[in-house]
Formats: C-alpha cells, sequence, structure tokens
C-alpha cells in the first residue's frame, strides 16, 4: 500500500511538470469572468477574476470585485497568483504598481506600501506617497504629504525619510526635505553639438568644471527621484534644504544637519561645506573639526590628496589637506580627469600629469578631455582642429573648423561642407556634409541622426555600416537609440507630437503622445504587456491606466465594456 501511495505521488508530480511546460493563457468566460485555461483546453484556473493581466514568469495580476462602467474597472481589489492558481498576494489591493529596480508599490485606503520580486512586502501601506525605487535599492517615503500645486511631481509638506528595498529606515521619516548627492555631481546633455556658446564654454562643460560642489550639489525639492548613482543622502529640517546633513547610503550620519549653511558628500573623508558666516572650507568627518583657510573664495572636493580652489584674486590653485598651495596659480583648472589635469595660463594651454603636477602638453589654444586614448585641440597657429595622443604626439593634424572628443568610439567634426564623423582610425565614417549632428550614444553607435537641412522636418537616420540613410523617415527632433528588451528603439516627434520607431524605422508607438516621457511610458508599456503590434484600444488603455496612476487627470473619452477583447 505504501509502494502504491508513493508511486501515485510520483505520477501527480510527473503530470504537474507536463501540465506546467504546456502554454498557458488567461481566458474569459460568457459571463466575463477571468481564468486560466491550457492550450490542450483544460481549465487549469476556473474563472472568477473581474480583471487579469500577465506579469511574467508565471505570474497574474487579478482583480477580484468591482463593476465596470463605461469600460473601465471601478471598485476592484488587486492580488497575485501564479499559473496553477495559488494566492501569492492576497487580493487586497487598491493597486499593484509596475517593478522597477526589484520592487513595487501596493496601494490599500490611500497608503502605500512596497513589494518585492519574490511578491513578499517589503512594508506595509502606510505612507502617503513614496518616491521610485533606484539601482542602489533606495526610496524616499512621505508621510502627511501634499501635492505641490506649483509644482507637478513634487510633494509638499509632511514628512520625508528613505527607505531600502529590504524595508529597513535609511534616515528616519522626520524630515522636512530630502535631496542627495550623487557620483556625477554635474549634468550636462550632450545630445547636438551645438549646445556651448564659444570655445572655452565647450570647454568648461566638457571638463566638467562644473563638478565643484558649489553652489547647488543638491536637489532642492523635496519628493523628487533619487538618482541610481547615488552615493549620498542630503536632509534638513528647512524645506529648501538649507543647513542640510549628509547620511551615507547606508544611513551613517556624516556631518549633523543644522550646523553648517551647506555641505557636500566627504571626498577622503573631507566634506566641503559654507558655514554660516560664508566661509568655505572642510568638515573632518573623522575628528568633526572644521578646517579653513582665508585665502579660498570657492572650492573643489578632494580626488588624490589634491583640491583645487579659487583665491581671493580669482585665481586658479591646487592644495593639500592642510590647504597649503602646491604649484603655481592658473586662470583655470579642470577636475581630475583620469591621471591629468587640464590648465590655462593666459591663452594657451596645457595638460599636466596628476601626480606631478608636470606638463605633458603645453602651448596649445584649446585641449580637450582625453577619451578613446585622444584629445581634440586647437592648433594656436592655424585655428584649426585635430587630435593628439595621450603622449601629446599629433594622431590627425589639424584640418577641421570644429572637432569634439571621441564618444563610443567616434568623433564629431566639422570640415567645410558640414558635420560629420570620424572612427578611432581616423576613419571618415559620415560625410562631413550636414547641417548639424546629434552626439552617438553606446546603445545605438552604429546609427547616428543628422540634419539634412534647416527646414523642420529635418533629421534622418545615418548607418554607419552601410555609409548610407536606415531609412527615409525624416524628423523635426530625435533622440538616440536605446536597446530595450534586446531590440532598439528611439524617440522621435512629428507635428509637435512623440512617438518610438525601431532601428528600421517602422512606428511601434503612434507619435500621438503630447510629451517625451509619455511616449517612452508607452513603450514600456507595449513591451512589459507583450503586444505584437500596438492598436488604438493600445492607445486608449495605456491612457486610462496611466492617467488613473498618477491621479492627476480626468478620463474624458471611454469605450464599452465588449470591447476590452484582450
Amino acid at each position: 500500500m505504501k509502494q502504491i501511495f508513493i508511486t501515485l505521488i510520483i505520477i501527480s508530480q510527473f503530470s504537474f511538470v507536463l501540465k506546467s511546460q504546456e502554454l498557458i493563457t488567461p481566458y474569459k468566460d460568457e459571463k466575463n469572468k477571468w481564468g486560466l485555461i491550457c492550450e490542450d483546453g483544460s481549465v487549469v484556473v476556473k474563472p472568477q477574476y473581474s480583471e487579469m493581466d500577465a506579469i511574467g514568469n508565471g505570474y497574474y495580476q487579478v482583480a477580484v470585485g468591482g463593476k465596470f462602467k463605461n469600460g473601465v474597472l471601478e471598485g476592484e481589489k488587486w492580488g497575485i497568483i501564479n499559473q496553477s492558481g495559488h494566492e501569492i498576494l492576497k487580493a487586497e489591493y487598491d493597486e499593484i504598481g509596475d517593478f522597477i529596480n526589484g520592487a513595487a508599490t501596493i496601494t490599500k485606503g490611500n497608503k502605500i506600501g512596497f513589494i518585492n520580486c519574490d511578491y513578499k512586502i517589503i512594508t506595509e501601506p502606510k505612507y502617503d506617497f513614496v518616491g521610485t525605487m533606484n539601482s542602489q535599492g533606495l526610496v524616499w517615503v512621505n508621510s502627511g504629504g501634499k501635492y505641490d500645486n506649483k509644482h507637478l511631481g513634487f510633494i509638499s509638506k509632511g514628512k520625508f525619510g528613505i527607505i531600502n528595498i529590504a524595508g529597513d529606515i535609511i534616515i528616519p521619516v522626520s524630515y522636512s526635505a530630502l535631496g542627495y548627492i550623487c557620483q556625477t555631481k554635474y549634468y550636462y546633455n550632450q545630445t547636438k553639438v551645438y549646445n556651448a556658446k564659444n570655445d572655452l564654454e565647450r570647454l568648461v562643460l566638457e571638463c566638467g568644471s562644473q563638478n565643484a560642489l558649489w553652489p547647488k550639489p543638491i536637489e532642492r525639492k523635496p519628493g523628487s527621484m533619487i538618482p541610481s548613482e547615488s552615493i549620498g543622502l542630503a536632509f534638513s529640517k528647512k524645506i529648501d534644504l538649507t543647513r542640510n546633513g549628509i547620511t551615507s547610503i547606508d544611513g551613517n550620519v556624516l556631518v549633523k544637519d543644522d550646523i553648517y549653511q551647506r555641505c557636500a558628500m566627504p571626498t577622503e573623508e573631507l566634506s566641503m561645506v559654507l558655514t554660516r558666516k560664508n566661509q568655505i572650507g572642510y568638515h573632518d568627518v573623522r575628528s568633526c573639526k572644521f578646517i579653513t583657510a582665508d585665502v579660498l573664495k570657492s572650492a573643489f572636493s578632494f580626488s588624490g590628496n589634491k583640491a583645487i580652489g579659487i583665491d581671493a584674486k580669482n585665481k586658479w590653485i591646487f592644495f593639500d589637506k592642510t590647504l597649503s598651495r602646491i604649484g603655481e596659480r592658473y586662470d583655470w583648472i579642470s577636475p581630475l580627469i583620469g591621471s591629468y589635469y587640464l590648465v590655462r595660463h593666459g591663452s594657451k594651454m596645457s595638460l599636466l600629469e596628476a601626480e606631478t603636477l608636470e606638463p605633458v602638453i603645453s602651448d596649445k589654444e584649446y585641449i580637450f578631455p582625453m577619451k578613446h586614448g585622444r584629445m581634440a585641440y586647437k592648433d594656436f597657429e592655424s585655428g584649426l582642429w585635430g587630435f593628439l595622443n595621450e603622449s601629446g604626439a599629433v594622431t590627425l593634424p589639424a584640418q577641421y573648423d570644429y572637432a569634439y572628443s571621441f564618444n563610443y568610439g567616434v568623433a564629431c567634426v566639422r570640415g567645410k561642407n558640414g558635420w560629420g564623423m570620424i572612427d578611432d582610425t581616423c576613419k571618415e565614417v559620415v560625410p562631413s556634409r550636414f547641417e548639424s549632428i546629434v552626439f552617438p550614444t553606446f546603445d545605438g553607435v552604429d546609427k547616428v541622426w543628422v540634419s539634412t537641412g534647416t527646414d523642420a522636418p529635418s533629421y534622418k537616420c545615418w548607418h554607419i555600416g552601410i555609409f548610407d540613410f536606415s531609412f527615409e523617415n525624416s524628423y523635426e527632433d530625435v533622440w538616440n537609440f536605446k536597446t530595450i528588451a534586446g531590440l532598439e528603439y528611439a524617440t522621435v516627434k512629428l507635428g509637435g507630437k512623440y512617438g518610438q520607431i525601431d532601428n528600421c524605422g517602422n512606428v511601434i508607438i503612434p507619435i500621438e503622445h503630447e510629451r517625451k516621457f509619455i511616449a517612452e511610458e508607452a513603450l514600456n508599456y507595449k513591451i512589459r504587456h507583450g503586444f505584437d503590434k500596438w492598436q488604438p484600444i493600445h492607445s486608449y488603455r495605456f491612457n486610462c491606466l496611466y492617467k488613473n496612476k498618477h491621479k492627476v487627470y480626468t478620463i474624458k473619452d471611454t469605450l464599452p465594456n465588449e470591447n476590452w477583447d484582450y
């Protein structure tokens, strides 16, 4: 008898394995209830749900209760089941959000919490507002806040804190404002080559002189997103982050709030600070002591036992951790770029080795940051542009009217007939004949947007590999291709509306959206739900869900329930 029982268990388990390998899909019965059915027609989960959405890996979001009103389900409760019908998350939530960086929101009674990728509750719904989980597993939360009517997307009032993906409190939910300090402290959109007004401004932008942590290193609006590269968090009892403190991403308080007028993330255990008397100096996080020098008018964070500052005579200097000056004074010094500094003395520039501050290259009108072993430079005599290698030898003689640093193995250059592009062998891969050109990105380095004229729409896609246009479509504005789920997509603008195309120029998301980020959200929605082709019904449902989610829009158009047929 025991042997027969064991045999039955084995047969049952084998049968379940076979069943799980078959295609299981949602289906709706004549009473408009949803269940799961196997490809052989056998019912796996009997119809009992008001709505059902596949969310991947054999899991489904399901709704119970509620009523359809003009094609939109209202008053339902959401949960999660697996493909065998087992309840993973009880259907008692008003809303379950999308997973971002391993976490999704759950809403119950206007309070918000989080679940993880295993559909386990990280924190019960208890917050009034929450941010988006970043890639390091950090997210801001708020209790008692309200929408800031003057700044859509920001939250005012209430108390802010930070939690991590395990539900641990990093910063207690007791502060009026939160910000962040990130690894890349300077943001410059290098989308197009003509943003800088002149060579000096472009040099400052490309070298990142704004990497100085002063005067605005911290996000001042409470309730904003924490970027993925965050290395520290600011907190303050003041709404505008004045007299802020700093914690590490582990929650350790590095500088207490309300001591300094402003402080920045420590580097080499020294945090640059501005005192209440507007004196710039450094706070030693080990000894909790303040270090300053009266000569400093502005300063940068430490890197390699050196920092850069501007003295009372507006000259740029290097100084050590005792705030003693190292070497001579300059008219401008770049931040550390690899193992070099760029400096300007009068009308000429030099490249200094970081450790010794000895010149490697001297007496050029402009030298740009080294990328891919090359530096763009402007010749002092001819005023033309070429490229140097890291030892200062000329790899491409000065011959262009304008040249940009290498990015992802290519560089934008402008000859007498217009903009083009060269590769790292200095071979022309985009002919120099276009009105303007868009910087390449890692995802779409073989495709480059070029402007064929001054009349809109004028941007077309040039394919480096075939030395010709990828397709004939033209757009009034474009953004570089990005790889999503193994395929390339680009955001385009036409007639003041935004949409998405694939790398063959096919329209994937109709060019009908009012804002760029909505078109991007629509693409994510399509990929997440596995639509082969975007249909008008998809536009309608996406917009309904999108507007409901943000709770700031009104749905004006509706469709009958029978049209919701997928």
